[in-house]
């Protein structure tokens, strides 16, 4: 399901009313999308797909691409093992889904039906290629499976991503981290993590021991789904938890991509006798006071409903931190005395 089918359903719980969903569509989808660059090398790669193509079918999602096999893990109760080569996987054992070019003889034994965001992806190509596609962003936890590896990706700076030992450094379950990436089309252990960069865009097999919630340095909850909604009654207004789960100090700043749905940030200020909001537009980058190590924040957002040209508009916000994290949040809003656009 889609971003927009999505908040199509939540925002009714929370005051919108009557309005037509179908009508409105294209602007929806236009704020809460995001393109996504990968290069991918001739064999073998390992991609973390950070966005819901609108056409999910592989043959769609590929079909300008020389990519001729697409695989993607799901993961059963046993533990998880990988094979060193991944061109020696059993793709019928249970666990993985497999897509085939159809110029492929054996393209009738595909089994992975859609291409689906924040998904980590074997990926084989002909030739060097650059990937480029488009879609919903949505906001999901990791969710990790205790006691094994797991093939996952992680939201990072594209320039100036953390190294592995830093992205884990906060959490219990990888004080140790085992990490295989995939080089020449082999896993290869990464022997150094605390002085190895990750990658935007990169899948990896990661050890995790015990039971475990984490998200990264950084860690985004949204009070409900994948995005925010904001009602058409009431004050309009979203609180976002920020939490820093490292062992810095950090500063994390915040703002939309385009400024497609009008915002502002909330403080608190004194007014005589008494704390009285203050309502600051929100600009294309602002940063929070820093926070310590185990410290959390409350981030409060007001839409300014009176400076919305559409009945509904949306909005991509970004949500990164100075160590090199990066979350995207997906925002919408209804502004109901327009009239409706057909």
């Amino acid at each position: 399901m889609s971003l927009y089918h999505k908040l199509a359903c939540i925002l009714p719980f929370l005051g919108v009313m009557g309005l037509g969903f179908d009508s409105i569509a294209a602007s929806a989808a236009t704020g809460t999308t995001r393109t996504q660059v990968v290069q991918l090398q001739k064999g073998w790669n390992a991609v973390f797909l950070e966005v819901y193509p609108a056409a999910s079918a592989p043959e769609a999602v590929f079909s300008n691409a020389p990519v001729s096999i697409v695989a993607a893990h799901f993961p059963l109760p046993n533990s998880v093992e990988f094979i060193t080569d991944p061109s020696r996987i059993n793709w019928k054992k249970e666990g993985w889904g497999v897509w085939y070019a159809p110029s492929r003889e054996d393209a009738f034994l595909s089994s992975l039906h859609a291409i689906e965001g924040n998904r980590a992806y074997l990926i084989f190509t002909e030739r060097d290629f650059t990937w480029t596609v488009e879609g919903d962003v949505q906001l999901e936890k990791q969710r990790w499976k205790a006691n094994c590896f797991n093939l996952a990706g992680f939201g990072v700076d594209e320039v100036s991503p953390p190294t592995f030992g830093k992205f884990f450094a906060g959490s219990k379950a990888h004080v140790q981290p085992r990490i295989y990436r995939l080089v020449n089309d082999r896993w290869a252990k990464v022997t150094a993590p605390d002085a190895t960069l990750m990658k935007s865009g990169e899948a990896c097999w990661v050890y995790c021991d015990g039971a475990s919630d984490y998200q990264g340095p950084l860690a985004v909850t949204i009070p409900m789904g994948t995005g925010l909604a904001f009602g058409n009654s009431g004050s309009g207004q979203v609180s976002i938890l920020l939490a820093n789960n490292s062992t810095d100090p950090m500063v994390v700043s915040t703002g939309t991509s385009d400024g497609g749905l009008p915002l502002a940030y909330v403080l608190r200020g004194l007014a005589e006798d008494h704390i009285e909001p203050l309502f600051l537009d929100l600009p294309a980058s602002y940063s929070m006071p820093a926070m310590e190590t185990g410290q959390q924040t409350i981030l409060r957002l007001q839409v300014r409903r009176e400076r919305m040209a559409q009945n509904f508009q949306s909005s991509l916000l970004k949500i990164s931190s100075d160590n090199g994290v990066r979350v995207w949040v997906p925002v919408a809003a209804q502004r109901d005395d327009l009239g409706i656009t057909q």
